[in-house]
């Protein structure tokens, strides 16, 4: 009998899930891989109680769910209701004699089975927004969601992080012992460009990438480059992701495009800057310097796991407008600078992050934990 490896997720986790699913595969190929999406395939199984749920979360975040930037399934999850039905699901659905371990992405639900090993990979804590300087509220939970993720992590035989930030949260925020917390990082979301263009005669363009544009720190950076406007007046802001209301000269909004657009406006611009509020994994400062662009990140957080400090691009932190204009004005001004920054970040990306690198640390660890298939 060919024993199952439940990989348990939900939606796209910033297309992180398509490449764990690829690794699994990979990794344990004498394995069935089941893939269960606990939004599509799982919670939509009580059709009535998720219903509620949906309409009822929904109604509680109104103002989020009006600005359209979630699916009515990512409040969902912040009620143990649906912890609960998830539970319940796994123990009828999962048998423990047909399956060899159960893989979760995030934590933001639990799929474990008490009598199968279980594995996580997450790029963040609830705890972990303490951590950042600027990293506000949390998203309101249910009562018991707190305790319930303490739990959560110490069912796990491995916690894989795509940081050391995320790790250190663990340890000290949850008490994980340390030798089940495991830093893994993570591989770029595109497929590596072949060629770079001459970033030193690309245009003035400094590049945001972002849904979530106050959270992402949108507001810092449009502080910083009204300054930038001032000594550059040809500097250009292009947006991407997210659509915020704003009216000055220089200034382009994208919205949300395909692999194909990004690839383009990131082979045009002069730098992309993530200042974030809190950051968990920039996976788009990795995108990017894939791309040969120099990156100014924030220092916080995940950010300086992602960016070499005046190697790759510079770390500044934004709430300093003065600096950070500095910053950007820097790279403008010197753009055989901004090559060659972005030319080592290409070089980190090549050697440090990749998902054969992630794969392997992965499979490794899991295979101690796991019996072969006979």
């Amino acid at each position: 009998m060919t024993k199952r490896i439940v990989f348990a997720k939900y939606g796209s986790f910033s297309l992180v899930n398509s490449r764990v699913e690829e690794i699994l595969r990979r990794q344990f190929p004498s394995y069935h891989l089941q893939v269960v999406d606990v939004a599509q395939d799982v919670l939509t199984h009580y059709r009535i109680e998720s219903l509620w749920l949906r309409l009822y979360s929904s109604l509680s975040e109104l103002p989020a769910f009006v600005r359209g930037r979630h699916s009515p399934w990512d409040f969902v999850f912040r009620h143990l209701r649906a912890w609960e039905l998830i539970q319940r699901w796994i123990r009828q659905n999962i048998p423990p004699s047909e399956t060899a371990f159960v893989f979760q992405t995030q934590g933001m639900f639990d799929a474990s089975h008490p009598e199968v090993p279980f594995f996580i990979y997450t790029d963040h804590t609830r705890a972990a927004h303490k951590r950042q300087p600027r990293g506000g509220t949390p998203a309101r939970v249910g009562n018991g969601w707190e305790a319930a993720e303490q739990n959560l992590y110490r069912k796990a035989a491995t916690i894989f992080t795509l940081s050391k930030f995320c790790e250190e949260s663990l340890v000290e925020d949850y008490a994980i012992p340390r030798a089940k917390a495991l830093t893994v990082s993570t591989g770029i979301n595109i497929d590596m460009p072949s060629a770079m263009s001459d970033r030193s005669k690309a245009a003035p363009v400094i590049l945001f990438v972002g849904v979530e544009w106050e959270t992402k720190g949108g507001p810092e950076l449009w502080s910083a480059f009204a300054k930038v406007r001032l000594r550059r007046p040809d500097a250009e802001l292009w947006i991407v992701g997210a659509r915020p209301d704003l009216r000055g000269e220089g200034v382009r909004l994208f919205g949300r495009v395909n692999s194909e657009q990004m690839a383009q406006i990131f082979q045009e611009a002069r730098l992309l800057c993530v200042p974030s509020r809190i950051e968990r994994a920039s996976m788009v400062a990795l995108d990017a310097a894939a791309h040969g662009l120099p990156v100014i990140s924030t220092p916080h957080g995940a950010g300086a796991e992602r960016v070499q400090g005046e190697v790759t691009g510079l770390l500044i932190d934004p709430c300093n407008t003065d600096a950070f204009a500095e910053g950007i004005l820097r790279l403008l001004d010197h753009p055989d600078l901004a090559a060659e920054m972005g030319k080592a970040g290409r070089r980190m990306v090549e050697e440090s992050f990749t998902w054969e690198a992630v794969g392997k640390k992965i499979g490794d660890r899991i295979r101690l934990s796991i019996k072969p298939v006979s």
